[in-house]
Order: structure tokens, then sequence, then C-alpha cells
């Protein structure tokens, strides 16, 4: 599960059935060395286009401290994976998470 606030992001494994798997983690902006999601790599995408573009995309997070992360996230949008991958509340959980990373990289 993933928490989001004006300066953190707060980071819950789960397990596959949505229970608690390890311990939650914060993360400040500053800890952020990279990231990248879907189809990222060949440089044209952003991280906040490649969350919005995609019904499902993988955020790989690598942080200064050497730590790789990586989220699979569903949009919540659409027919056939919109309900159960939580609807308008997760389309609009991604889209806040879009923005975080967007004024990340302004600064």
């Amino acid at each position: 599960m993933i928490g989001i606030t004006d300066r953190r992001l707060m980071l819950q494994p789960v397990d596959r059935r949505g229970n608690v798997d390890g311990t939650a983690e914060s993360i400040l902006p500053e800890r952020i060395a990279s990231a990248k999601a879907g189809g990222a790599g060949g440089g044209w995408w952003t991280v906040p286009a490649g969350i919005l573009d995609h019904a499902a995309v993988q955020l790989e997070i690598k942080t200064t401290g050497g730590q790789k992360l990586k989220l699979t996230l569903m949009r919540g949008k659409g027919r056939m994976l919109g309900g159960v991958s939580g609807g308008e509340p997760q389309r609009r959980g991604l889209e806040a998470l879009a923005e975080w990373f967007r004024g990340i990289e302004r600064t």
C-alpha cells in the first residue's frame, strides 16, 4: 500500500491477499535517486506520464542508499479491471502519486 503526503511516500508491503507483510517505510524526496514507470527505459517517458497512461504499471524506485523498490499499481479505470482494482478512489490515488513525482521533478 502507498500513502502520500506533501513530503513523503509511505510504503507498506502487503501480500497477494492484502495482508501486511513487512515493515512500513517512509521515503523523503531527497532519498529518491531514480524512478521509472512502465516502459520508461526508452528515456522519453516521465514517471507521472507512465503512471497515468497505463491501466497497470510497474513503478521502480531506487533510493540514494541503494535500495530498489518495485511496486505494481493498477489505475482503477475501465470496465474490465476498474472495479476490481479499486475504481475511482484508486484512480485518484494514482493521480496524487503522479503529482507527487511532478513536484519532486521540479525541485
